[in-house]
């Protein structure tokens, strides 16, 4: 029987890291580095933040098991601080525009295809999606990084998340609904406001930030 529907689910989050960490041996061409501090490991295309991390060009027989031992320790932890290390592992390949363009978009579709999922809610924080530019990260702006979701809107809508609600939340929102071309905001659903949960925060402590929106 079809799933159908897959309601709340994080963008980042939709395939696991081991089948990332395939793609990534399959794609390696000499401009991904890796950190291999064990205590700070992280995965990259070659830009400033990496490299000041002293990252080296990732190999496949020298990294992967590492990485893999990585993945199988933080599982074997607590599953809250497990997914924020391995969000950190993977963010600058999950978050880098010709990754998301060539590989992870289709493979969310495999993904689908393989559960038999026919639509997705997919949260996402916008404004963290990446480009390389003379060495230089530069990232995309709301309506480049909705252009990418945009083509594969036969497969999923989104919801928008606004992370860590403080004194900005207002204009936050607002820099959002200003800048979206028309065109886009068919595929936003709504969106979704988390509170500070680092610091115990919920929403009701933004109850007053909310009510200006």
């Amino acid at each position: 029987m079809p799933k159908l529907n897959n309601t709340h689910i994080h963008f980042s989050a939709i395939i696991s890291y081991k089948k990332i960490l395939k793609i990534i041996n399959k794609i390696n061409n000499n401009n991904i580095y890796i950190n291999e501090d064990d205590s700070n490991l992280l995965i990259g295309y070659n830009n400033d933040e990496i490299n000041e991390k002293n990252g080296i060009l990732y190999n496949k027989e020298k990294h992967e098991k590492m990485i893999i031992d990585y993945i199988n320790k933080c599982y074997n932890k607590n599953k809250f601080s497990c997914l924020e290390k391995l969000g950190s592992l993977f963010y600058n390949i999950i978050k880098y525009e010709k990754f998301i363009k060539n590989y992870y978009l289709d493979e969310i579709v495999n993904y689908m295809k393989k559960h038999t999922i026919k639509y997705m809610n997919v949260r996402i924080l916008l404004g963290t999606v990446y480009k390389i530019v003379d060495g230089k990260k530069i990232f995309l702006n709301i309506n480049e990084e909705l252009d990418l979701l945009y083509k594969y809107k036969n497969y999923f809508n989104i919801i928008i998340c606004i992370s860590k609600c403080n004194k900005n939340i207002t204009s936050k929102l607002i820099n959002i609904l200003e800048n979206i071309d028309n065109k886009y905001k068919e595929i936003i659903l709504g969106y979704d406001f988390v509170g500070d949960e680092s610091k115990c925060k919920s929403l009701e402590d933004n109850i007053d930030k909310l009510k200006e929106i």
